[in-house]
Order: structure tokens, then C-alpha cells, then sequence
């Protein structure tokens, strides 16, 4: 590998070398400024792969170039931007915004020297936050393959306008399309492998093969290095080199942990198969991992204030009372008419009374009764007024079943008219966890029992409670007031309780 490039070193008359940041097998990284762009701070990654040899090089400048198209086609705010490549004295090198900030690396030192360290809450909020980068660069086919406190940065980025401290995923040396053939030495059958040992899975270290759980499954070590402090290495059994974390994060909530063991399963296909699945995993359970939202309370309308009166006036009002009703009382009682109205009056409450008493009781209205578990998982929509609910009796114009099994997700989608109700009948094992979340469009849901009773109606649409004894929910899909035509998702899934 060619030696570092001198502080100070001016490239394409433009890259004003400041300092390095970086290095690793792929190459370096440097600190510039371009004074093409009034002296802003870039990063220039060197590519200088250690092989050696004419077929090796030549694939490796192929590489590079593959990368580079395939850097090009990431648009994020939390990645940094591509600008630009070029070659010099024949070193490769790719250009990319700077991202000012902190590694998560620094972030949890800092922690570690006031004795802190990052909590279950914040490691949820961290995976809200990077799962949907993770599932965006997957979906384009890249696999990032680096995943580390090191290469994560905590920045303050602008989006639609508003600034917003997020944290950035950097370093796409390793980068690796899917599909992609290994970088081979002539005559050679090995690909390479990249990665870093504790953070990576096994088959990667071992063979170079990866897929998008391999990057939930760095990640996954990354929130355990970052809740307990220790480097991943002294969290590896011995014996299995897998993960060994649970005794040093006793605190961590029941519903946490088995996502946390999902994604750093040993077998790939034990995995979360995508960034989304375990972000769905996650959402439906953050209620119980986070304890149930605090609502604010909402204030009583106004009652009117008392109109007060001077001492003067009251006393005046009571005598002139006490003085008139003798008058009245008197005048009443000496009225001819006085009888024969009060005798009226007796007859028709006698005859109003006996027909009441014939008529049918009317049935009380049953109200609607959750459980204890319920409630707690119950977001603060659940007290949506009712004008936004659904306020018609309409039957489901569309009624379908799907069968559950633990474990097993299911993404419904559809249109719905304004004079329609789609009634989904949800059949899964007794005990186990149901998790419903409405997407999209101006839609509300109503969550019924066995026996077609209302327990929840939701705007925004998002429930969850235990699967009956006779194993059946239905849930009614129906549009919002003033609505015409609405698109929606519904996502089902049935965990372990």
C-alpha cells in the first residue's frame, strides 16, 4: 500500500489536503477543502486495496469504479453525498460531504468517563433512527458491511428545512453490491472478506458472504457494546464466538431482548430478513419496552363565574321574596280555578304512569371493556372523539379471514370506498400478542371481539392485545368522514407474549 499523502498535498489543483482520518484495508480517508467551493471541508476516501498483481489490480480499479455507481445512487439525508471521483499518480479516490460530528465511539467514551452509559430508551430511538437507513440502502442492493460505533456519526443535518441531530452512517469502503463477484487474485477461488471480528456475523468473517441481516446483526452489537460499555470482543463466547451480552444488561425489558437475539442470530435465515421487519418488531412492542405514554391532561372547559351580588342588593331581593309570597300563595288558594287545575293535572299523571309501566324495559348499553394489558398498551388515540369514528351501522360490504401463526406478518393493502366497511377476521393462537397498525389514507379501524363488540377505535390506527381464548379479532377498516376514495396498508403480525 502507498504511503499517506502529506499534509498540505494540493490535488486536481482543488482537494487541499487537511489531515487523515482514517485507515483501514480498503484505503485511507482524508480531511480537504475545496476551493472550488470556497474552501468547504470534503472527505476524500483513497481506494488502495493490499493485493498485488496485474489481474488483481485491474479487477480492483473495476471495483472501485462499481462502487463509485453505486455510491451515486444513494440519496439520504443521513448518508453522506457523493460528489465525484478521480484518479492521480495512480491512486483512486472518491469524493463525499463532510459529516461534522461525533463518532458514537467518541460519544460512548464520553459517557464511560461520567460513569454513564446509553440506556434501553435510547438505544430504541437509535433504531428508529438508523433502521429506516439500513432498509433504504438494502433496497438499492447495498450491503454496507462496516456497521460499528466508529462509522456512525451523531450530526446535526437538515431536513425539509428544519435542522435535526440524527446520527449519519459513514464509511462505505467495504461496501459491497448484492450479487456482486468477490475481488479474486488471478487463478484465485477465495473471495475476500470484510468486516470487523465481534461486530460482524460469522459467515462474513469466514466466507465474505453477506446479506442485509448482516448489517442488522452489526448493528444489533453496536446497541450491546453501547448499553454495557465493554468491547464487542469481551462479549464473544469462547467457545461459540457468538454473543454473550444478557448478563450485563439484566434490566433490559422481556420484549427488547428477543429482538435483540433475532437480529444477531448465528444462521442468517434465523434473522430478520429485512431493516423493516425488525423496525415493525420493534414499534409493536415499544409501548410495553417504554412504559406507557404520559397524556397530558386536558383542562375543564370553563365554567361561568358566579354572578356576585352587593350585601345591599341580596337583602333587598330576599325581603322582597318573603314579602310576595304569602301574596301568591294566598291568591292561589282562594282561585276557583285553583281545584279543578290540580285535579287535571292528577288524572293525567295517573294515565301517564299505567302506560309507562307497560311499556317494554329498554336493554342497558354495555360499554366497552378492555384489559388491564390493554390499557397500558393503548396509545393516548384511543379517546378520540367520536365524530372522527366511525358513526354509521353500516354492514362490511368485504369480509375476509387470515390465519396466524406466531411468528407470521402479513401486510394487507387496499381502496375503500366512502359507503364501504372491509371486515378482516384475525385467526391466531389464544395467548400469544396481536399487533394491528393502519397505514396510509383517511381511514380509521374499530377492533371487535368474538362477538362483533367494539373494544377499540383508533385515529391513527395502531392496537394491540392478547389473542382470545377462541382465538378470533376482526377488524373493521372504514373511511373517515368526507373521504371518497382511500388507499391503506394494515400490518398484522402475532409475536410470543
Amino acid at each position: 500500500m502507498a504511503p499517506p499523502l502529506p499534509t498540505g498535498a494540493l490535488l486536481q489543483n482543488r482537494y487541499h489536503i487537511t489531515k487523515v482520518l482514517g485507515e483501514g484495508g480498503f484505503g485511507r480517508t482524508y480531511l480537504a477543502a475545496d476551493k472550488d467551493r470556497f474552501g468547504e471541508l470534503c472527505v476524500l476516501k483513497e481506494y488502495n486495496p493490499n493485493v498485488e498483481g496485474t489481474y488483481a489490480l485491474k479487477k480492483s480499479k473495476e471495483l472501485f469504479e462499481r462502487e463509485a455507481k453505486t455510491l451515486y445512487k444513494i440519496e439520504h439525508p443521513q448518508i453522506p453525498k457523493f460528489r465525484a471521483t478521480f484518479e492521480q499518480g495512480k491512486r483512486l479516490f472518491l469524493v463525499q460531504d463532510y459529516v461534522e460530528g461525533q463518532t458514537y465511539r467518541a460519544l460512548l467514551d464520553l459517557r464511560l468517563a461520567n460513569n454513564r452509559k446509553y440506556t434501553q430508551r435510547d438505544i430504541v430511538q437509535f433504531f428508529e433512527q438508523m433502521l429506516p437507513v439500513l432498509e433504504h440502502i438494502h433496497s438499492k442492493g447495498i450491503i454496507h458491511r462496516d456497521i460499528s460505533p466508529d462509522n456512525i456519526i451523531y450530526s446535526k443535518i437538515t431536513i425539509e428545512g428544519k435542522s435535526k441531530r440524527l446520527p449519519v452512517l459513514i464509511d462505505f469502503g467495504a461496501v459491497k453490491e448484492i450479487g456482486a463477484t468477490n475481488l479474486q487474485s488471478e487463478g484465485s477461488v477465495r473471495g475476500t472478506t470484510v468486516g470487523k471480528l465481534g461486530y460482524s456475523p460469522p459467515e462474513q468473517l469466514q466466507t465474505g458472504e453477506v446479506s442485509p441481516s448482516s448489517d442488522l446483526y452489526a448493528l444489533a452489537v453496536m446497541a450491546v457494546v453501547l448499553m454495557t460499555g465493554r468491547k464487542p470482543e469481551e462479549l464473544l463466547n469462547q467457545q461459540t464466538m457468538m454473543p454473550c451480552w444478557h448478563q450485563w444488561v439484566p434490566s433490559l425489558h422481556p420484549r427488547f431482548a428477543p429482538i435483540l437475539n433475532k437480529m444477531m442470530s448465528y444462521r442468517p435465515e434465523n434473522r430478520y430478513q429485512s431493516a423493516n421487519d425488525a423496525l415493525f418488531d420493534l414499534r409493536a412492542n415499544k409501548q410495553l419496552i417504554l412504559g406507557p405514554t404520559e397524556s397530558i391532561p386536558t383542562p375543564n372547559p370553563k365554567s361561568p363565574k358566579p354572578v356576585t351580588q352587593s350585601p345591599s342588593t341580596s337583602k333587598q331581593k330576599q325581603q322582597t321574596q318573603k314579602k310576595a309570597s304569602p301574596s301568591l300563595w294566598k291568591t292561589l288558594w282562594h282561585n276557583p280555578w285553583t281545584g279543578k287545575i290540580i285535579g287535571v293535572s292528577l288524572v293525567f299523571l295517573i294515565t301517564a304512569g299505567v302506560s309507562w309501566s307497560i311499556r317494554p324495559p329498554v336493554p342497558e348499553k354495555t360499554g366497552s371493556v378492555t384489559s388491564d394489558e390493554e390499557k397500558i398498551i393503548a396509545s393516548p388515540e384511543a379517546s378520540t372523539p367520536s365524530s372522527t369514528a366511525r358513526t354509521d351501522a353500516k354492514e362490511p360490504t368485504m369480509e375476509m379471514t387470515l390465519n396466524m401463526l406466531t411468528g407470521q406478518r402479513k401486510n394487507e393493502k387496499g381502496t375503500i370506498k366512502s359507503d364501504q366497511i372491509y371486515r378482516y377476521n384475525i385467526s391466531g393462537p389464544p395467548g400469544k400478542l396481536l399487533s394491528v397498525k393502519l397505514r396510509q389514507g383517511r381511514v380509521g379501524m374499530t377492533v371487535l371481539n368474538s362477538n362483533k363488540e367494539a373494544i377499540a377505535e383508533k385515529i391513527p390506527a395502531e392496537w394491540q392485545g392478547k389473542v382470545p381464548d377462541d382465538g378470533v379479532y376482526s377488524i373493521d377498516i372504514h373511511p373517515l368522514a368526507g373521504s371518497e376514495n382511500s388507499d391503506y396498508e394494515l400490518e398484522i403480525a402475532v409475536m410470543e407474549s
